[in-house]
């Protein structure tokens, strides 16, 4: 998914150690000598250290209107994945401020690639974030959003807050999900799918067998199959017979 319900808080660097730099910064206006002193810890600095100091480093830089060190920093960070820096993995922090980079630039092009990174980024969930910071950056993308994924995420996120297991499904912009999910001591465990493809197998096997097959969930909501409305079903099973999150029915032709 593209975020997680519930996410660790972040372990950044104390800001004490840039303390002097910054004073150089904002207060002092010296950028020459913030960058000096940013560059300096990030040389010393281990990879959490480096990375907040890099991304200082490439701030400086685009204030003095040195984009092109700028993103070259930036490019770094980006290789750095999720270390914590000012509370967000810093590589969705490196694509980001590149992407104002080059719109400050105005360089469309470029800026085009980079918020397509970032998009890739944001939505191949590669980073452990929350909603909010999911939120924060998306609107810095320009593409269309990914139904199925938000509805997954979204899915997930009611999981955790439910009992320690358990089976549901759920509506998500005209299509059904279901999901399973079980809790231990540290963590919760989901799996989240579409009623579609959990199914496909099954479509191809009563078309062959010519059985019409419908799965309602138990309060009798259609979400899968034939419409019971079409075809009067025979043969009811219920979840707790098949281990499906609905209730099935089938109907062979002829009877």
């Amino acid at each position: 998914p593209p975020f997680y319900p519930l996410v660790p808080p972040p372990t950044d660097v104390s800001g004490d150690l840039f303390a002097a730099g910054e004073v150089q910064e904002f207060q002092q206006d010296d950028l020459g000598m913030a960058a000096a002193t940013y560059r300096g810890l990030a040389a010393a600095g281990d990879g959490s250290v480096r990375a907040a100091a890099l991304a200082r480093l490439a701030r400086t830089r685009r204030k003095q209107g040195r984009f092109a060190d700028a993103l070259a920093v930036y490019e770094d960070l980006a290789e750095m994945g999720e270390t914590p820096v000012m509370g967000s993995p810093v590589a969705l922090l490196a694509r980001h401020e590149r992407l104002a980079v080059f719109r400050m630039a105005g360089d469309a092009e470029a800026g085009s690639r980079e918020a397509a990174a970032l998009g890739a980024a944001l939505w191949h969930g590669d980073m452990t974030i929350d909603r909010a910071t999911f939120e924060f950056y998306q609107e810095s993308v320009p593409a269309e959003p990914v139904i199925d994924t938000l509805a997954m995420a979204d899915a997930l996120d009611g999981l955790w807050r439910q009992q320690a297991a358990g089976r549901a499904t759920w509506p998500a912009d005209g299509r059904e999900l279901v999901s399973g999910w079980r809790r231990t001591e540290t963590q919760t465990a989901a799996i989240v799918i579409g009623v579609d493809d959990l199914l496909a197998s099954v479509a191809d096997v009563t078309r062959s067998l010519e059985v019409r097959f419908s799965l309602e969930d138990p309060a009798g909501r259609q979400m899968w199959g034939v419409p019971t409305a079409e075809s009067t079903l025979p043969l009811v099973r219920t979840f707790r017979e098949t281990g499906l999150l609905g209730e099935g029915g089938e109907r062979r032709r002829g009877l």
